[in-house]
């Protein structure tokens, strides 16, 4: 994806780029402006986010597990249960799925677990990153000539904000509930056998 996926993402939206200043300076319409201005502005998400994605990548190794900024307070699960994040969450699409699996044998080993939290965690922070920079995105309709078509910019930033970015914050906050416990509890017991062993 790194080595192939951005840069394609990036020629497209250079094109894009490239026809929409040719239309402004050759007056197309304001639909065709409009269109173009759509385009090119989903292009610059899907650069931002899969580089967002990379550059969060690096420091999950950094992560720590024992942070009280990574629990998940009770009260949040509620509203995920109201919204029925359990019955929908597997059908949501996952950079890679395998990076969030744990079977039956996996939950007893403490690595396995510690690794499918940090990935957890390094993807709930990306959405996050994701959803501020589709945010402040539509601050490109400050440019000269881009006043006009400032509904673009702030329909296109809401939409990839909401559903691209909320419903997956859900789903890792509302996976850790469980998931972190699990990692501490087995962070408890390696540690007092480790003890027992020394003694």
């Amino acid at each position: 994806i790194v080595r192939y996926g951005v840069p394609a993402i990036v020629v497209v939206d250079v094109v894009f780029l490239a026809v929409l200043i040719y239309g402004l300076l050759n007056r197309f319409s304001d639909t065709v402006i409009a269109i173009l201005v759509a385009f090119s502005f989903v292009g610059y998400h899907a650069t931002y986010r899969t580089l967002v994605g990379v550059v969060i990548g690096k420091f999950r190794p950094i992560f720590n597990l024992n942070s009280p900024l990574f629990i998940i307070d009770p009260m949040e699960m509620p509203l995920y249960d109201k919204l029925q994040v359990k019955d929908w969450k597997e059908k949501a699409p996952a950079w890679n799925m395998t990076h969030f699996m744990l079977s039956m044998k996996d939950v007893r080993d403490i690595n396995k677990v510690g690794r499918v939290v940090r990935y957890n965690i390094s993807a709930e922070i990306t959405h996050h990153c994701n959803f501020y920079l589709s945010l402040f995105g539509t601050l490109f309709c400050l440019f000269k000539g881009m006043q006009q078509f400032w509904y673009v910019f702030a329909i296109v930033s809401l939409l990839i904000g909401i559903f691209g970015d909320v419903p997956f914050i859900m789903i890792q906050r509302y996976n850790r509930f469980r998931l972190l416990p699990l990692y501490l509890r087995l962070e408890e017991k390696s540690l007092k056998k480790e003890t027992a062993l020394n003694n």
